[in-house]
């Protein structure tokens, strides 16, 4: 569906401005290159390249050269998507071409960000040479050419993802780079601003939820503050306005997570806003307060949730955030607060935050350590939102926990993982490739049982709970939905799972983090885990611990894991450990995920504890240590609610 020229200039023009008046009766008394003319000639006269370019461009970069050889590499038929460098044999690119071994889906999405005509316009300010226009019209030009805007979703070209970063990014950079352009004809502007109206109409008619909610918004923002000559440039503005004020509260949670329950992707979200935020800024548009004071929250997070490299756990789709960009962002809208000031200055200035023990209750998230220097002990522990792990981004990972101590990554978790169809994909969104547990060999089942697409309600907290005193932090929460084999099906085309193998049965992980020992003890962790069955039936039990490429030895009931930088991990269990090492049958289990499409995939080791029984008890003491000197634990007792060590020869007991 195209927007006729005519179309154009007498309905989609504000008619209000002299020359947009004069080109409309000058299209319809049929002196079209006069029209095109004035039209080209006001937007020359109105647009602000100056204050444009005060917002940084993106080039969406992909792939591993530098600038000055990718531009030349662009006039030969070269483009990246996620990092997979392909050369158009004929120079042109075709925009729903994927030329991936494995047809992975994302290259063609990625191709639609249009970062190549971000290059064309670097150079072209740097020298000012006309290639560069010709090169980035031509590419532009051939979009055009080639997409169509849909009449609903689904197509892989136009998605409204890719058309609110386009329009917030690449297009009107180009616009603005290249306005006074000799190799870019009347003709051709006019087709480009068609096309900008028409992705901007869908956009305002065709919206996602969650963080592409966002970028739609921020594009949407953008059309109305670049190009405000548009009839509808004012109900572009006030719907993106409106709606990211409102997206405040309905996907982000009272403490600060948004509901994706990703921190890259709240990442994502956070910058829009800020980008936002700034565009109103430079063109000197009235900022609601609303808008700014309701990020606040959000800021805050990403620093009560930080480890001691100052760095987030990784759950679902996302990868180990910094907290220290975003406190510096925090910072500048926020600049009394203290907290963002310790952050942003990397512990020089401001103050930490009082309390160690820091409880998420609405996401479901919880961080215990020992204090907030870089030498301290963290623990991450996800123990699922109020509808688990409900969205796009999820994975089987209710109860996971990751572990830093003495500058070490000591438990982690797999983090992100291309959106493919791969066995790699599928471990990582699974519960095995997890610090969590499992029930017959088979993972949660967050993803099939809950509604992806659904409304959440922020209002709602978890179910996770937690107690301090002055020798004792502890949080706990459960996992009851059930356990499974077909835990992705692909809801988008309406697949049905077989849930003939389904086992039922209840996970309740209790966390303690034992803060003061006697004499010479540590501070160390426990773990408490206990599985009841919901159907009746005997099942097999299993608890799952990812390492990294590490020295990992049994003696006992114990695993001592070395590191490379000279500390230790004892790991003693009720019951006896098992390592795994790069396992391909009858699952993958033991690996540490490469993102990267040109590396291999590395063996790790993971440790397993199994029980089988209708109900099942497990205690597991993680005792880390900043030397190799490992100490000698043993469970003396274990009941419902008394746990009772003996470490270096002395005996502890714990109530819980």
């Amino acid at each position: 569906m195209r927007l006729s020229e005519r179309d154009f200039f007498l309905t989609k023009l504000d008619l209000s401005i002299k020359e947009m008046k004069d080109a409309a009766s000058l299209y319809e008394s049929g002196d079209i290159e006069r029209a095109r003319a004035i039209f080209v000639d006001y937007i020359r006269s109105f647009l602000r390249p100056e204050l444009k370019f005060q917002i940084p461009e993106s080039t969406c970069k992909e792939h591993s050269y530098k600038d000055e050889t990718w531009t030349d590499m662009i006039f030969a038929g070269y483009v990246a998507p996620v990092g997979y460098v392909y050369r158009f044999p004929q120079v042109k690119i075709t925009w729903d071409y994927n030329p991936m071994p494995n047809g992975y889906v994302e290259w063609v999405f990625h191709l639609q960000y249009h970062g190549e005509l971000v290059y064309m316009g670097r150079a072209y300010r740097k020298t000012g040479e006309e290639r560069y226009a010709r090169k980035a019209a031509e590419i532009i030009s051939s979009w055009i050419e080639q997409v169509e805007r849909p009449e609903r979703h689904g197509q892989a070209t136009y998605r409204t993802l890719e058309t609110g970063n386009r329009l917030s990014n690449a297009w009107p950079y180009f616009i603005h780079v290249f306005l006074n352009s000799p190799s870019i004809s009347n003709e051709l502007w006019v087709k480009i601003f068609i096309s900008v109206w028409e992705q901007s109409d869908w956009l305002y008619l065709t919206n996602s939820n969650r963080n592409w909610l966002i970028h739609e918004m921020y594009g949407l923002a953008s059309s109305s503050v670049y190009f405000p000559f548009f009839k509808d440039a004012s109900s572009w503005h006030e719907r993106a306005i409106s709606t990211l004020i409102d997206e405040l509260h309905v996907q982000v949670y009272p403490d600060g997570v948004a509901t994706d329950r990703s921190f890259g992707y709240q990442s994502s979200i956070v910058h829009n806003y800020s980008k936002v935020i700034e565009l109103l800024k430079v063109y000197s548009i009235d900022i609601p307060e609303n808008l700014i004071d309701g990020m606040h929250k959000m800021f805050r997070m990403y620093c009560l949730m930080s480890n001691p490299e100052l760095k987030l756990g990784a759950p679902n789709d996302c990868h180990h955030m910094s907290s220290v960009g975003m406190a510096q962002l925090g910072l500048k809208y926020f600049p009394n607060d203290e907290t963002f000031r310790y952050f942003a200055s990397e512990r020089k200035e401001g103050k930490a935050p009082e309390e160690t023990m820091q409880i998420f209750p609405y996401s479901g998230f919880a961080t215990l350590r020992s204090d907030w220097t870089k030498d301290g002990m963290w623990l991450f522990f996800d123990g699922g939102a109020p509808d688990y792990n409900s969205g796009w981004h999820v994975h089987e990972s209710c109860l996971n926990i990751e572990l830093y101590a003495y500058g070490t990554s000591m438990l982690h978790d797999p983090a992100n993982y291309h959106y493919d169809t791969s066995d790699m994909r599928l471990y990582v969104c699974s519960t095995r490739s997890h610090n969590s547990g499992l029930v017959d060999g088979m993972g949660q089942l967050c993803f099939a049982k809950t509604d992806i697409y659904g409304f959440i309600d922020t209002s709602k907290k978890g179910r996770i709970t937690s107690e301090s005193n002055e020798n004792i932090d502890s949080v706990e929460c459960y996992y009851d939905l059930g356990y499974g084999k077909n835990f992705r099906p692909d809801k988008a085309h309406g697949e049905k799972r077989d849930a003939s193998g389904d086992a039922y049965a209840k996970h309740t992980r209790k966390i303690l983090f034992v803060k003061k020992g006697a004499k010479e003890i540590k501070p160390f962790f426990i773990l408490i885990d206990t599985f009841e069955t919901m159907d009746e039936k005997e099942h097999l039990y299993e608890i799952s611990f990812q390492l990294d490429e590490v020295k990992a030895d049994i003696f006992g009931n114990s695993v001592k894991v070395s590191y490379a930088n000279g500390t230790s991990l004892t790991m003693t269990s009720s019951v006896s450990p098992e390592i795994i090492i790069g396992q391909t049958e009858p699952e993958l289990a033991g690996w540490k995920p490469e993102l990267d499409h040109h590396k291999d995939h590395r063996p790790a080791p993971l440790v397993n504890l199994a029980q089988r029984g209708k109900s099942a008890h497990f205690a597991t003491v993680l005792y880390p240590l900043p030397s190799e000197d490992a100490p000698k634990i043993a469970i003396l007792e274990l009941s419902d609610a008394l746990l009772t060590l003996e470490i270096n020869g002395e005996k502890h007991s714990f109530e819980f």
